[in-house]
């Protein structure tokens, strides 16, 4: 879904991945017999991390040039794990394979409008409800990028096949390049970037207040470098069959955010929309009734960059020369609460909140029973999964038997 429509992935040098991994495991348990988890930290370890077992001798200079080791091996091996992921090329079922590998081959020759928070609200507003989509610069400081990146690698690193670069690739990683599905369940650090500033006052906007958002889906995702094309469709994410003839159409259903963590240019893998396309049932309805006004916007920017997207519009993932890499951080969130009529001889409610957008997403305890009341609200769009997870205790092992529920602490 969202810029994730399948795809899949071809193997290549199979050999050679099994070997990487051997390495990678042969770390991981090394990591494990020092009893520290080298890989998941650049914190410089010290004596008193150790049990008394004869290793207590070592020095904090030891110690540190250990974890650099073993962090550099771990990243290395990584990284030719990644060599080994191929995108195979999608049919464009689409739009129109005689005119173009993706879509109608429709081309914007200028890059959109940005706007940078919270200055350009009100005029990144407006362009979203006409458009469907802004685009946000600098939504993300230097500071911020570098950390993310930072989580990028200790998390590859660390639990390398919740990525999807163990030996066993799951059906969400092989249609998928890499992903960290729930990383919101291991890492309450990441607390801090659920309504980062760069970009949340448009979400509020576009879903109708403050009080109507709520969360959805939270991921991390990286196209390798060398991967190449892999040709994905224009599709759209989730979406409300009343889309078509509802008066007003706002607010929206379910709202993405895409932060660019890397740059992205022309030989990148990049985000892809096309504009005004969210009351229509496929891309070539779009493509005969929108004519002229029909067309493909690419967005390129520097890391930090950010899309704020309605799902219903269509979009894909471009993927340049599909030589260079690309990592991104995707939050969804849903529209909460019911729209009262818009007609004056009424108030009865007329439409409900949101579905919850997918059935297998997990809000763990610290987050579903959140001391501050506005974030309790936040976190109050439960699935199924999320129901029975809550009913059993919030049961680990109950959890690691649900899709990408894998407990790693």
């Amino acid at each position: 879904m969202h810029d994730t429509c399948p795809w899949q992935i071809a193997p290549r040098g199979t050999r050679a991945n099994s070997l990487v991994m051997m390495l990678i495991a042969g770390t991981a348990l090394l990591a494990q017999y020092l009893k520290r988890p080298w890989l998941r930290t650049t914190e410089p370890p010290t004596a008193h991390h150790f049990t008394p077992n004869g290793l207590d001798t070592w020095r904090n200079a030891g110690l540190t040039y250990t974890h650099v080791f073993l962090t550099t091996i771990g990243i290395t091996a990584i990284k030719a794990v990644h060599m080994t992921i191929q995108f195979k090329p999608q049919s464009n079922v689409a739009g129109d394979s005689r005119k173009a590998r993706q879509g109608f081959g429709k081309r914007s020759a200028s890059h959109p409008p940005t706007f940078c928070l919270p200055d350009d609200l009100t005029e990144a507003s407006q362009y979203f409800a006409t458009h469907g989509f802004a685009v946000l610069r600098q939504a993300l400081t230097s500071a911020e990028i570098s950390q993310l990146n930072t989580f990028f690698d200790q998390s590859q690193s660390a639990h390398p096949e919740q990525w999807g670069l163990g030996s066993k690739r799951k059906p969400h990683h092989r249609n998928q390049g890499l992903i960290l599905s729930q990383p919101l369940l291991d890492h309450p650090e990441l607390d801090a970037w659920l309504q980062h500033p760069g970009a949340y006052p448009l979400i509020e906007a576009a879903l109708g207040g403050s009080d109507a958002v709520r969360w959805s889906e939270f991921n991390f995702r990286e196209a390798p470098a060398g991967a190449g094309p892999g040709q994905m469709n224009f599709h759209h994410d989730a979406v409300m069959a009343d889309r078509f003839t509802r008066t007003p159409y706002g607010p929206c259903d379910w709202v993405c955010s895409i932060h660019y963590l890397t740059d992205v240019d022309t030989e990148s893998p990049a985000f892809c929309v096309v504009p005004g396309t969210h009351r229509f049932e496929s891309l070539q309805d779009a493509y005969e009734t929108l004519g002229d006004a029909y067309v493909e916007v690419p967005i390129y920017g520097e890391a930090g960059t950010a899309i704020i997207y309605d799902t219903a519009i269509y979009h894909t993932r471009l993927d340049g020369t599909g030589t260079k890499g690309r990592r991104t951080w995707h939050q969804y969130y849903a529209r909460g609460g019911f729209v009262r009529s818009a007609l004056p001889q009424t108030n009865r409610y007329v439409r409900p909140p949101s579905p919850p957008l997918t059935d297998w997403n997990l809000i763990p305890k610290r987050l579903a029973e959140h001391a501050n009341p506005s974030m309790r609200l936040f976190f109050s769009h439960w699935n199924t999964a999320q129901c029975e997870w809550v009913a059993r205790g919030y049961d680990p092992l109950f959890r690691a038997e649900m899709p990408r529920g894998e407990v790693t602490q």
